[in-house]
């Protein structure tokens, strides 16, 4: 399931992979009144337009769309210079995933964050005697579940349309990863701004997991865009303008 999602998304701003909508999103989601940070007590069918000072120029929604939430794979190892933990990049993620399920005892990392080299990687551990032919050759070499781990972690996703039309996928920023996760056992509603919609204010309602599984939809993302209103250099260009307009109407009367 992880190989089919990794798949699936990508890990920039940018999707490119197709992917149809759940028939889930109709059920049991009635955004909550408040945009506060927290609210639990409401039967409107949608948010309410934003009312603060800060959010006095955005209207109704603009766009709604389905949020979703999956598990992947997470791969770090100890570094024994470094003396400290370091995660593997997506790329070297990718690979380690794939060699993972291909089942293989061990195989060549070309890179390994935080070295000049590659690495080599062992998801069984070696016997005594590789043990000490790889310490007289001075590389490094990682142990699954000894300074190797791999973990499963939660992403949350929006629904973003691609150029030629189709669904796509991409990730909330990584400050919204964590809001989204700390409000997710409940049903709850947050507002809030993403590098993904710059110049835009949001709603997000959330819904409780119906079922524990890898890749679920989880709520409901509206999207607010502020209004278009003129400058006051607009404003003044155009009194500029009208000004002189009106000046030459009077000199041709006064001819």
């Amino acid at each position: 399931m992880v190989s089919t999602i990794r798949h699936l998304f990508t890990f920039n701003k940018k999707a490119h992979t197709q992917k149809s909508t759940p028939n889930s999103r109709q059920s049991s989601l009635s955004p909550t009144a408040s945009i506060a940070s927290l609210s639990t007590e409401s039967s409107l069918s949608r948010p309410q337009t934003p009312t603060s000072p800060q959010q006095a120029f955005f209207s109704t929604p603009q766009d709604i769309r389905g949020i979703f939430r999956t598990l992947e794979s997470y791969w770090s190892f100890y570094h024994p210079q470094q003396q400290d933990w370091i995660a593997f990049d997506f790329d070297q993620s990718d690979l380690l995933e794939h060699h993972y399920h291909q089942r293989q005892v061990s195989f060549k990392l070309p890179s390994c964050p935080g070295t000049s080299t590659g690495c080599t990687i062992h998801f069984q551990r070696p016997s005594i005697q590789q043990q000490q032919q790889q310490q007289q050759q001075g590389e490094l070499h990682l142990v699954l579940d000894h300074d190797l781990v791999r973990t499963m972690v939660p992403v949350w996703w929006y629904e973003q349309d691609l150029p030629d039309g189709s669904k796509g996928m991409c990730r909330f920023e990584h400050k919204n990863q964590v809001r989204l996760e700390a409000l997710s056992e409940d049903r709850t509603q947050l507002s809030l701004t993403d590098e993904g919609f710059e110049g835009a204010t949001m709603t997000v309602v959330t819904t409780p997991p119906q079922q524990h599984e890898e890749e679920e939809m989880r709520g409901l993302l509206y999207v607010y865009l502020p209004l278009s209103l003129p400058s006051m250099d607009q404003k003044l260009d155009r009194f500029d303008h009208a000004t002189a307009e009106d000046a030459l109407s009077t000199r041709r009367g006064s001819v």
